[in-house]
């Protein structure tokens, strides 16, 4: 099988280089014949799947060979699927291409595999890319013509499905659901260790366009209690100047934290110690940090989208999109109810029913039905 790795060079953290960092070694185990291909820009990423049966393929940068960027960057793509083409076996029959990102092979007669994550450039381009819409037709064009050539879909949850079947002409029998799944690293902490200053609430990943951050200011500054609760945001990366503006108009200096960059091991602490968990997003095609936070007993507060109750169900107290008077409705009842025993241990049984081994054996089914 042929991996190509260009999500790692597309982002530095995030949920889908997650996924194959933790599903490719763990194919491997389960397949003792499969062997892997995995192609690389420049430096290979520490996070990469590393397996003593999967062999690293470096690709030169095209934007390096190909200069100044303001004449070669249309043609970055096309280059960059050639020389992919020339780095690997000229006999293609019967392997699997399988891209991390909507990349396509020039030429090849083996089976190709598309993982579709979401839709959100096709649903929402014309409300969270009008500053760039490039970004989003480029991303839909690629992803359209992966879709187009691929012999088999694998969507991470039932509802990226139906998007996909509701927006192209795709045979249902072509398309399989895999669910993700969270790190072991979270679970609840007997040993806290140094209890906060102060109760907090719990933001985690990036802020950007979709994510609803936004409405959580908006909910966060209008909330009477947040004059003894902080708002802690983890991951994302440092705070926009939009952000900083936002924040110091509302007079949330004090009282919004923000760590920029977290191991899991922090991110399960955080999550043990917060008295709610807050996933506002507008759209999403899975949510693992709604397991993270489940796997630690933290209570839930999230927006009701089809993903989120896909995957954790009525565990969550749920708000409406972009509704900052709902989402402090439903932080008030978290505060009040989201510790039960009940709840908690609902929350950590379901949380209990997704790993990555699991994911990884249904994706390897799913691989071996091209057969």
């Amino acid at each position: 099988m042929i991996v190509d790795g260009i999500i790692y060079n597309l982002q530095k953290h995030g949920g889908i280089s997650r996924i194959y960092t933790e599903i490719l070694p763990r194919i491997c185990d389960l397949d003792p014949a499969l062997h892997i291909s995995f192609t690389y820009t420049d430096s290979l990423s520490d996070r990469a799947p590393r397996h003593e049966r999967i062999d690293y393929v470096s690709i030169p940068d095209v934007e390096k060979l190909f200069w100044p960027y303001r004449i070669w960057h249309p043609y970055y793509p096309q280059l960059r699927r050639w020389i992919v083409a020339w780095n690997l076996p000229w006999n293609t029959k019967k392997k699997i291409w399988l891209s991390t990102y909507y990349t396509t092979p020039p030429v090849w007669t083996g089976f190709e595999v598309v993982v579709v994550y979401d839709f959100i450039h096709e649903k929402y381009r014309h409300v969270y890319w009008q500053d760039d819409p490039a970004i989003a037709d480029l991303t839909i064009k690629n992803k359209l013509k992966a879709i187009k050539r691929a012999d088999l879909i694998i969507c991470i949850s039932e509802s990226t499905r139906e998007d996909l079947l509701n927006l192209y002409q795709i045979s249902p029998q072509k398309t399989a659901v895999v669910h993700l799944a969270h790190n072991p690293v979270f679970t609840v902490m007997d040993n806290l260790g140094n209890k906060p200053e102060r109760e907090f609430i719990l933001y985690v990943g990036s802020r950007s366009r979709y994510k609803g951050f936004d409405t959580l200011l908006e909910a966060f500054s209008a909330w009477p209690q947040r004059g003894r609760i902080n708002l802690v945001c983890a991951g994302g990366g440092d705070w926009s100047e939009a952000e900083k503006q936002k924040i110091s108009q509302n007079n949330l200096l004090e009282q919004v934290i923000l760590h920029p960059q977290v191991s899991d091991e922090k991110l399960c602490e955080l999550y043990n110690q917060a008295s709610v968990f807050i996933y506002p997003s507008q759209y999403e095609g899975f949510g693992i940090p709604l397991l993270e936070a489940l796997a630690c007993g933290c209570p839930v507060v999230a927006s009701k989208i089809p993903s989120s109750t896909e995957v954790t169900q009525d565990i969550p107290f749920y708000f409406s999109p972009g509704s900052s008077e709902e989402l402090t409705t439903a932080l008030e009842q978290a505060l009040n109810e989201g510790k039960s025993p009940s709840r908690k241990e609902a929350g950590l049984a379901l949380s209990r029913k997704f790993s990555w081994k699991k994911t990884a054996d249904e994706f390897l089914q799913a691989l071996h039905s091209l057969r």
